[in-house]
């Protein structure tokens, strides 16, 4: 019988009690495939585009059976592609076969790989309809576990909560319902916000705590515990010595958040940022290296459902595997690290409607089943309405180098050169949901303004009048907006919205484009209430005994409506997941 490679099963075998970490892995065939008839022994490769770019797979085979399967070049992204690399090559080789799993978190690269392997396996000669062929089915078995602390969800938050609660000496089991680890923080661009940290003192930067802490409150307006962002300014500085600590490399440089907001506190891992930079998977890849060697379980394709309580107490979750069967964790405590909720239309509708209709960057399974749980126990859960929500050009990509917005109706309503984020509070502020850049053709930079006009993505007229009449405004108030925006231009002062004199730039009439901006989610404000310890809290504010949250899902009473900047999000993340993580390891061995 072949040897399998099987982290649903195997998983499903090992004793209620703590193991050894299992390293993200998809299914191969769960049985004996059938063999597959002679191959034609040699090296073959195959080159295929992945989710970022080229993916070159090389395959070795004897007469009877694949020898070896590795990638020898790509450009996936680290934390998310090369698990999927990893993963699929190994599955390949340990089970003769085709028949693998993706890796739900990293579909597209698995499928690529497998697309590549079927490639080479075909130039071999192989009957790789056979090796592609279903096995017999396994049968789903249910499993129960036991541990001193129990996370769900293997993102920032939840490998933060583990790896603390784990350095305590806590027993910790992580399940996490994708198949490897990252969350929406593998995604991001790996920039967080800190300060007074070494990086600043080295390059001269002044900063403090108490200003970091009251910028944070400031953005809150009046809606945000003033308490637990003070504490998350004052530990930000000791959160990047401990990434540090782990092995984390940081850029030499600060980045910065806007032009408006000094001093820079963007510590970005790696030298470059960007969402598929590969900043973001490598702060979650070197923490989960970490977890494993704390010998932290995990198991993957495992969504948690529901937490289990006796009277009023949590004594662990309730989950499913990627078979079907039940997993039941028995904990004494339980650590909610499950993200938020941006793939969950009827949570985005009640708590975060600025999110309706975005294009969502996070995980699919970002859909709110820890604010559910914590909801469903009895939790309070507190959401102001905001969200991670860019209004963007996500057509031309010419930014807003020079021009103006307007709304639906055609009127200009704020500084076009504010933080990005000003913009989608301004927008909610104003209760619209919809933008226009209006602009001419200098900021054509790649010459395709007149293609997009013809595809229907953007919009274009002879005359402010002719536009607006593509727009569905009134041609006298979108020409009067145009008109009264040259006018503040030519005079060097804009005395409606106070837009700097350097950004006052004419818009041609006779050459007037409308570029749809359209609101991009990557996060979202709301869920369970904590303490200053990460104890959830009941409706009546005491706290709900055995049950914990950070991270994501626990950011109600941090965030508000104006998200005041990328790298902010990962500060909670990582710092209130410690913390979390630190207390239910406290209170579970006390």
């Amino acid at each position: 019988m072949k040897k399998k490679l099987s982290l649903s099963l195997a998983l499903l075998f090992l004793l209620s009690a703590c193991s050894p970490a299992a390293k993200p892995s998809p299914t191969p065939a769960p049985s004996e495939t059938a063999k597959p008839s002679a191959y034609t022994a040699g090296t073959y490769t195959a080159t295929l585009k992945g989710h970022n770019g080229d993916l070159t797979l090389s395959v070795t085979v004897d007469d009877e059976r694949i020898t070896s399967a590795s990638v020898t070049e790509h450009t996936e992204t680290r934390g998310i592609g090369d698990y999927a690399i990893n993963a699929i090559t190994e599955a390949i080789v340990e089970g003769q076969t085709l028949q693998v799993d993706t890796l739900s978190g990293a579909t597209i690269t698995s499928a690529t790989v497998l697309a590549a392997a079927k490639d080479c396996l075909t130039q071999a000669g192989a009957d790789v309809t056979t090796l592609s062929s279903n096995g017999p089915a396994a049968t789903p078995k249910d499993a129960e576990y036991s541990c001193d602390v129990v996370v769900a969800g293997a993102g920032a938050a939840g490998l933060s909560a583990a790896y603390e609660a784990a350095k305590a000496g806590a027993k910790v089991i992580v399940v996490e319902k994708q198949s490897i680890p990252g969350g929406s923080t593998a995604r991001s661009g790996g920039s967080i916000q800190a300060a007074a940290t070494r990086l600043q003192a080295s390059l001269g930067v002044e900063d403090t705590p108490e200003a970091f802490a009251q910028f944070l409150i400031q953005r809150g307006e009046g809606h945000v515990n003033e308490e637990k962002l003070t504490l998350l300014a004052e530990k930000s500085s000791s959160t990047i010595d401990w990434l540090e600590s782990l092995g984390v490399t940081f850029a030499p440089e600060l980045q910065a958040l806007h032009r408006s907001i000094k001093p820079d506190r963007g510590h970005s891992a790696k030298d470059h940022v960007g969402i598929a930079s590969g900043a973001g998977g490598e702060l979650t890849d070197m923490l989960y290296q970490a977890c494993q060697k704390e010998g932290i379980t995990f198991l993957f394709d495992t969504p948690a459902v529901s937490l289990i309580q006796n009277d009023k107490t949590v004594t662990g979750i309730s989950c499913r595997s990627k078979d079907g069967s039940a997993v039941t964790i028995s904990a004494k405590a339980t650590v909610l690290a499950t993200g938020g909720f941006d793939k969950n239309p009827e949570l985005v509708a009640e708590y975060a409607p600025v999110c309706a209709g975005a294009v969502c960057s996070v995980p699919n399974g970002n859909v709110g089943d820890g604010l559910v749980m914590a909801r469903n126990a009895g939790a309070k859960i507190v959401a102001g309405g905001g969200a991670v929500v860019l209004f963007m050009d996500l057509t031309t990509f010419s930014g807003e180098s020079g021009g103006l917005f307007v709304l639906a109706d055609g009127s200009r309503f704020m500084d076009e050169s504010s933080f990005w984020f000003v913009r989608t509070k301004t927008l909610m502020d104003l209760g619209q949901d919809r933008l226009f850049y209006i602009t001419d053709a200098s900021t054509d930079k790649t010459g395709n303004y007149d293609d997009l006009v013809k595809s229907g993505k953007i919009f274009a007229g002879n005359s402010p009048e002719e536009l607006a009449q593509h727009l569905g405004m009134d041609p006298a108030v979108l020409a009067a907006t145009v008109r009264r925006y040259n006018d503040l231009c030519t005079k060097g002062v804009d005395e409606d919205f106070g837009k700097d004199a350097e950004f006052l730039k004419n818009v041609d009439p006779q050459q007037i484009y409308a570029i749809p901006f359209k609101n991009n989610s990557s996060g979202t404000f709301g869920g369970p209430i904590t303490d200053l310890e990460g104890r959830v809290l009941a409706s009546d504010d005491t706290v709900i005994p055995g049950l914990y949250a950070a991270g994501e899902v626990a950011n109600g009473d941090l965030l508000w409506q104006e998200y005041p900047g990328s790298g902010t999000s990962l500060s909670i993340n990582f710092t209130f997941g410690r913390i979390a993580g630190q207390t239910a390891a406290k209170d579970a061995l006390s």
